[in-house]
């Protein structure tokens, strides 16, 4: 490990279409974060990024600031600097947004004031954000706007669809290899081929679990949108290295586990965990989401943070501090190639995250 007191390594590389980050982690023990490399800065040293296993490691996740983009920028800036302040903290990988950033995309102002927050991290750590309706300009729902915005621009053109309406990356964390799927608002309604391109994405990618980033997906009751079942259908329930989906849109939170039978054996193997919040009513403070992964424990644990008191985030609708424990299941119990690859390596995984 690095020395005492020394700060998160931040190496951001970019050179032929890649994007490096090396983690806080062993020097001599970087783990890929992107199958591209590209060395920008720090060419010299760059290396490929990522933690050595099982050490933990956490996503942070935003959702639904377009309140704040548009009537508290100052919330947002405060919120960059919580979101600065973590990363060293919880060895935090990425920062993704499930959608509406904004409460208009074609008003630059309010870009102006989201940036506010992303200026604070945005050379320390990726960011992956997926558009929401208030991005596309609500009534309009066009792309043009958000695909504009310079994070896009970090991800390789042959990891967009559609120019970014939907996009994927991949990393690695943990001993285990992700793939992060975006799917931004109605971007299957607009282009149903937008599934076949995602399908040759994940079929490409066998060894990798997979994270799909929706905009709207659930319901505040855990019910899937009428909206989004095809998405349901044809994304998460088709392809058994989906894992975890994240989603916001609607004013509540929520969770939802679907169990999918892949080998049609008789026995439901496959465990996908849907997670959904949007705190946007909280005028006052801005609710943030940690995932922190540990693969000692198998677990992924979801925490609610208020972005001012830095304390867990109290719901006051529903007198709760909405927070989940996924325990297990977040890999197959079958033993297939997904996991395989990593018993040898990573044995003390047992029966939860990986076969026995």
């Amino acid at each position: 490990m690095f020395a005492d007191g020394a700060l998160l390594c931040r190496l951001f590389c970019r050179a032929e279409g890649v994007r490096a980050f090396l983690i806080k982690g062993s020097p001599d023990r970087p783990i890929h974060h992107s199958p591209h490399f590209d060395a920008h800065r720090h060419s010299d040293t760059c290396r490929y990024p990522g933690t050595p296993a099982p050490t933990p490691f956490s996503l942070i996740w935003m959702a639904d600031t377009q309140a704040y983009s548009y009537h508290a920028p100052e919330l947002l800036e405060q919120t960059g600097k919580w979101v600065k302040n973590r990363i060293e903290q919880d060895n935090v990988i990425a920062v993704l947004h499930s959608g509406d950033m904004v409460d208009n995309g074609y008003k630059d102002w309010q870009w102006e004031n989201f940036d506010r927050a992303l200026s604070q991290f945005e050379e320390l750590v990726p960011f992956y954000a997926v558009a929401g309706n208030h991005d596309m300009g609500v009534k309009r729902l066009r792309y043009d706007a958000y695909q504009k915005r310079p994070f896009l621009d970090a991800i390789p053109a042959e990891q967009k669809w559609d120019g970014g309406a939907v996009f994927y990356e991949t990393f690695s964390a943990g001993g285990t290899e992700f793939l992060l799927l975006g799917v931004g608002f109605e971007s299957t309604e607009q282009d149903p081929n937008a599934y076949e391109w995602m399908d040759s994405v994940l079929k490409a990618h066998p060894g990798h679990v997979v994270i799909v980033l929706f905009h709207r997906y659930l319901k505040a009751d855990g019910e899937v949108y009428n909206q989004s079942k095809e998405d349901a259908e044809r994304i998460v329930a088709k392809h058994e290295n989906v894992r975890l989906v994240l989603c916001g849109h609607t004013r509540d939170h929520a969770v939802r586990y679907d169990s999918f039978d892949d080998d049609a054996d008789g026995v439901a193997e496959r465990s996908v965990c849907c997670l959904m919040y949007n705190f946007q009513e909280n005028k006052e403070d801005v609710a943030i989401r940690l995932l922190r992964f540990d693969p000692v424990k198998r677990t992924i644990s979801e925490e609610t943070y208020s972005v001012l008191r830095d304390t867990e985030f109290f719901d006051p609708k529903t007198n709760t501090i909405p927070n989940h424990l996924i325990e297990n299941g977040f890999y197959p119990t079958k033993k297939s190639d997904l996991c395989q690859q990593h018993r040898s390596d990573f044995p003390f995984f047992g029966n939860g995250w990986l076969p026995p």
